[in-house]
């Protein structure tokens, strides 16, 4: 920095006590506590049509994951409410826009956002800061120090807890005391509502209003409907009753709903409370959804485990389990749920909690210090299953779901959570009873169909384990959900138990996905054959027109436990009948969650393909996928229903029960089917001697063999030769624009995409000319640093048409066209603009898949170019940008026009301009230990470190620059000059200002401006409850 010139501001400073000074705000007078009583449902959508709806991972703006790897649509985060309105009057909204738009620039299509006013005792657990040593620190100072503006009076909305602070952060020697939140005090609830209101005022008049996807409403601890830890109940039960808890928790809700409906009758951005906690009691959970549901306000379960106890007790008429709520409201209401890393550390944990969160159809799935530690495989691919029902649904604005499914399971007494140390939990109190199933109901009266919840964990051998409850719900009596002997030997030889600590000194807990870990069996011993199933009508209903039947896919997860067979019977469009077995593989997560759409590429049965599936007693578990295009599904089977599983022979024999996992239904009518792009008949490939490939920028890669599949069976078998010259295409799933990558097969067939994003993507496959895809595309999921194989595709040659004579003679078909626009992209989005011209005189290259030289073009005046009469072949188009010129699409493609016409655009940007420096000037904030609290720096007075000194803009609108003031006591920031600014600074903790804490300042180039802060220590000050109570 160049040499400065020294000026001082000169301050004349008077400290004023703001005692009588401070004016309350003018706000809404808040409604009276509403009765308790059920409320009539509010009739909104699940979610605003607007609203983006999926998983929403805890992100920091400075560290976003890559939301397609992790199948995720939005970010959120925690915002206290101290951060975003620090001072009375300022608020930091910036901060919410910088976080929108990180997020955005990331990749997310939404953005929730909660909000905090306590996050209880975390604090205590770390050394002492300047400024959040207490969790009532997420509110602001001049909040906590009430009316008058002085910390430590009678008028703070402060209760001190009986248990003081661990830490002695004040250096007098005894532990500082611990300070609650007085939320009932009407100065506190008035300050509140003056910050909600700015924060809707600005959420809904903000650009970023339709990213907006949910605002959390903060009440108590962490945001959630609790006060205080459970330890610090009876300090604030002396002064707020859990009547009064409850009725502020509905002026808190009022609050919300009128900023945020801004003169409508609902939220024009969904807002929800965090209703999983309670103070007291639980009948608190049902008063406040009630009064949420009256309001249009949606409810956030926060905690999300694979089972657990007091989950749903609706059935007893009371509802006060955690998920009651959302049965009770979830068709009227957006509904979220969050859960956390160590509530599922192993992957069979959060395979089992995905299953309960969907069966609970959340619009919104919050993942909170997950990814970090679970970042496996499998878990990729069971996100990638849940985020696909999401939000789906048959509500007006919902998206109808891919498929509907049930998976077989029941309640354990007692439970293993990983963790939990000490014995396992006892749970036999309205736990969730039955499958986790998605709009997919398995009949469990249904004549013949009662099946037994089994599992492979020995540990339910002993006589205090069992499925199911004997207390609340009794359900002993009723087999498909009791068994006190629940331990299955043929389900633990399969092989895939396994269970260990995942977190130190907790539950042991099965640690692989398995499928034994709860299943059900079939009974024939009782004369109970079959598993039947009811489809949701309004995914599968009967047909208007029968001659347009149904065509759908079934999935099922079985035991090939003996070598009996079983059959699938189905309502079709002429009565009850067997389903055509179409494929059966070796089961993995995701040929088991069915998560390809359409029909499976592997496993297919040859012709004629069977009504029944053969077991071989692997004792492996398997997927079979049953094909039916003459599905009627009108409920007509025994008991109303549309399909079941039966064990029994083709002649009704009992002859071996069945142990089923999963079942899955898809409507093939949803499913868009790839179509392979033709090719001209007649012409012979050319061999490829190595492959070519346009490489991605990440970690994975895809390899297999495009193949002659002479036996039809769509599998590479030893006899069938690799077909060269075929092109791959890869593309980002369902996002068909710029190709990720691209290879053309080799001589042997073989071809490797390589440098791939985390992702999931659609494979296609162009065959050579005379060449036909029997399959076109591939639904894959590629990992960092993990190979894809066996992505083979299949391909027939095509017949030579015979000869025959025509009147007129046939003309011979012209060549392929490729042709398309070079154009500057000013603003480097890789899409041309209105003002985005042509770009005149780029070179373009165009090769053989095999790199031999065929043509080279420039642009014209406007920007197009064409390279016209290609023979049918693949062809590699290159842009040569000019010096310094950066590409902002793909650079080169591989293309095979056939006798076609292919267009391709390329977007150059031109080499930015050098920036002019820009001239800086120093501020200097200066902060002084004030002994004698007179505001002025006198002899001997020394310089105080750890203030906060934070730099914003003019308007104070935009946080510049934050420092701590070292051991001089200075703080300095260089700072584009000339310009104006607002420097406020913070006291250390304990401290506080004798001047005034904030100032205007004017920064010239080339000077420094010092402006002085003075402080002293307010240690001495007495803290002063809110209420004195008598002694004994």
């Amino acid at each position: 920095m160049k040499h400065m010139h020294r000026r001082f501001l000169l301050l004349a400073i008077l400290f004023l006590l703001l005692v009588g000074v401070m004016t309350p705000l003018a706000h809404q007078a808040l409604s009276a506590p509403a009765s308790a009583s059920p409320s009539q449902p509010h009739r909104a959508d699940l979610a605003p049509s607007q609203a983006v709806t999926g998983f929403y991972l805890a992100n920091s703006q400075w560290s976003m994951l890559d939301p397609n790897a992790y199948s995720a649509s939005g970010a959120f985060q925690f915002w206290s409410w101290t951060s975003l309105n620090p001072a009375p009057g300022l608020y930091r909204f910036d901060k919410l826009d910088a976080y929108i738009q990180a997020a955005l620039d990331a990749g997310y299509q939404g953005v929730g956002v909660s909000i905090t006013t306590y996050n209880g005792r975390t604090a205590q657990y770390g050394g002492c800061a300047s400024e959040f040593n207490q969790g009532y620190a997420q509110t602001p100072y001049f909040v906590r120090w009430g009316p008058d503006g002085v910390e430590g009076t009678a008028d703070d909305p402060v209760i001190i807890a009986d248990d003081p602070d661990t830490r002695d952060c004040d250096g007098d020697g005894q532990p500082d005391p611990w300070l609650l939140p007085k939320y009932t005090d009407p100065y506190y609830l008035q300050q509140y509502q003056t910050f909600v209101e700015a924060l809707a005022q600005h959420m809904l008049n903000s650009p970023y209003r339709d990213r907006i996807a949910w605002v959390g409403m903060g009440t108590g601890k962490d945001g959630e409907n609790i006060p205080v830890n459970n330890s610090d109940d009876d300090s604030l039960l002396r002064v707020i009753s859990p009547d009064d808890w409850v009725a502020f928790v509905k002026d808190v809700i009022d609050i919300y709903h009128d900023a945020f409906a801004a003169g409508a009758n609902a939220p024009q951005i969904p807002v929800m409370t965090h209703n999983a906690p309670f103070y007291r009691a639980t009948w608190e959970r049902r008063e406040i959804a009630s009064y949420a549901n009256s309001k249009g306000v949606g409810v956030s379960v926060n905690g999300i485990t694979s089972d657990f106890d007091l989950s749903e007790a609706g059935a007893a008429g009371n509802y006060i389990g955690i998920f009651d709520q959302i049965r009770q409201y979830g068709d009227n209401l957006a509904v979220a749920l969050e859960s956390y890393g160590y509530m599922m550390a192993s992957e069979n944990e959060f395979y089992w909690a995905m299953a309960r969160a969907i069966d609970l159809k959340p619009d919104f799935i919050r993942l909170s210090a997950f990814w970090r530690d679970h970042d496996t495989p499998n878990n990729h691919v069971i996100a990638q299953w849940a985020a696909r029902y999401i939000g789906k649904g048959f509500g007006p604005t919902q998206t109808r779901p891919p498929s509907v499914w049930s998976r077989m399971r029941e309640h354990r007494d007692p439970i293993y959570l990983p963790y939990v140390g000490g014995d396992p939990l006892p749970a036999r109190y309205w736990p969730t009873i039955g499958n986790y199933e998605y709009f997919l109901i398995q009949d469990h009266e249904a004549p013949g169909g009662v099946t037994i919840p089994v599992t492979d964990d020995p540990r339910y051998q002993a006589s205090d384990h069992r499925f199911g409850t004997d207390r609340y719900p009794d359900v002993s009596d009723q087999p498909w959900h009791y068994n006190d002997d629940a331990y299955d030997i043929a389900l633990y030889d399969a092989g895939l138990y396994h269970i260990a600590p995942v977190i130190s000194g907790r539950h042991q807990v099965q640690t692989n996905v398995d499928p034994g870990w709860t299943a059900r069996r079939s009974d024939q011993a009782s004369g109970n054959f079959g598993f039947f199933f009811n489809v949701d009508d309004r995914y599968l209903s009967p047909p208007v027109d029968v001659n347009q039947p149904h065509e759908v896919r079934i999935t099922v997860t079985y035991l090939d436990h003996g070598n009996d067979r079983w059959r699938l019977m189905y309502d079709s469009v002429t009565g009850e009948k067997a389903a055509t077995l179409y494929a059966v593989q070796d089961w993995d997560v995701g040929s088991g969650l069915a998560i390809e759409n359409g029909l499976p590429a592997i496993g297919v049965s040859p012709d004629p393909q069977p009504s029944y599936v053969q077991k071989t007693n692997t004792n492996r578990w398997k997927a079979a996928t049953f094909y039916i295009t003459d599905g009627y599904f009108g409920n007509r089977l025994p008991s109303g229903n549309d399909f079941y599983i039966d064990s029994r022979s083709d002649s009704g024999a009992m002859d071996g029960d069945e142990y089923i996992h999963h079942v899955d239904v898809q409507d093939l009518k949803d499913i868009p089917q790839m179509t392979p792009t033709p090719t001209p008949p007649g012409a012979t490939s050319t061999p490829t001697p190595t492959p070519t490939a346009t490489p991605g920028t990440g970690g994975g890669s895809i390899s297999g063999y495009v193949f002659e599949n002479r036996n039809g069976d769509l599998t590479k078998d030893p006899d069938e030769p690799g077909l060269p010259g075929a092109l791959l295409t890869l593309y980002r799933a369902n996002q068909h624009g710029d190709p990720v990558a691209q290879a053309v097969s080799d001589n042997n067939g073989f071809y490797r995409l390589t440098n791939i994003p985390a992702g999931t993507y659609n494979l296609y496959m162009t065959p050579p000319a005379g060449w036909e895809a029997m399959l076109g595309s591939r639904y894959i999921i590629v990992y960092d640093n993990q190979e894809v194989e066996h992505q083979d595709f299949p391909a027939y040659r095509v017949t030579d048409p015979t000869a025959t004579p025509t009147v007129t003679p046939t003309p011979t078909p012209t060549g392929g066209r490729i042709y398309g626009l070079v154009f500057e992209d000013r603003d480097g989005d890789g899409v041309q603009d209105p003002d985005e011209p042509g770009a005149s005189g780029i070179t373009l290259t165009l090769e053989t898949s095999q790199g031999q030289p065929v043509a080279q073009t420039q642009t014209d005046a406007l920007g197009q170019y064409a390279f016209n009469d290609l023979t049918p072949q693949t062809y590699h188009l290159q842009v040569i940008p000019p010096a310094g010129w950066i590409p902002t699409t793909s650079a080169e493609y591989f293309l095979n026009p056939g006798y076609g016409a292919v267009e391709r655009n390329f977007g150059l940007q031109s080499p930015p301009p050098t920036p002019t420096p820009q001239p800086t000037g120093r501020l200097s904030a200066f902060v002084w230990n004030d002994l004698d609290k007179d505001g002025r720096l006198d002899q001997g007075e020394p310089p105080l470190a750890g203030a906060v000194i934070t730099v914003y803009d003019s308007a104070g609108q935009m946080e510049l620059e934050r420092k701590l003031t070292g051991g001089d006591g200075y703080a300095r920031f260089d700072l584009p000059a000339p310009a104006d600014y607002l420097v406020i600074m913070t006291p250390p903790w304990g401290m506080s200002p004798s001047t005034p804490t904030e100032y205007s300042v004017v920064i010239h180039a080339d000077v420094e401006l010092e402006v002085p802060f003075g402080s002293y220590d307010a240690s001495a000050k007495l803290y002063l409850p809110q209420i004195i109570l008598p002694g004994p």
